[in-house]
């Protein structure tokens, strides 16, 4: 098994670096655009989620752990000490609005993040929000465009 682990602020102004940063390890580990794209993506939204609605006024940090299987099973672990939130427990969004402009606003990260993941879990521990996605990287992704965008 192979590890990363890295800390940054909670700020727009880092997230290029971290997904850098978990890009590179992954790509250095061999796992293929595939495989490194849904990561990233799955990664991006959560972590956006923590800069935007962790710290609310506050500054704070995000630290990252990730770590690659045998089995080309990714599991990252995006932790803040943030209020509590359990993004596991929202819904999925409302996608039958035929027209996107229609559609509420919000939601579509979280259900992103549950499509590019085999699993996605939430834990409070001490004063850490712990969000816990896998991602089989040798499975086909369930995430459809089209489950998203209809008519624009």
């Amino acid at each position: 098994m192979k590890y990363l682990m890295v800390n940054y602020p909670a700020s727009m102004d880092c997230l290029e670096n971290l997904m850098n940063v978990i890009s590179s390890w992954l790509v250095e580990n061999g796992i293929n655009q595939d495989g490194v794209y849904r990561v990233q993506l799955a990664v991006e939204e959560a972590v956006v989620n923590v800069i935007r609605h962790a710290y609310k006024e506050s500054k704070g940090e995000v630290e990252l752990r990730a770590k690659l299987e045998d089995d080309d099973r990714v599991i990252i672990e995006i932790i803040d000490m943030g209020v509590p939130f359990d993004v596991c427990s929202l819904p999925d969004p409302d996608l039958s609005c035929k027209k996107i402009s229609e559609r509420k606003t919000g939601g579509l990260g979280v259900l992103l993040m549950r499509r590019m993941a085999e699993s996605l879990s939430y834990r409070r521990k001490g004063n850490k929000n712990i969000l816990t996605l896998t991602l089989n990287l040798r499975k086909k992704c369930n995430f459809r465009s089209d489950d998203i965008f209809a008519e624009v």
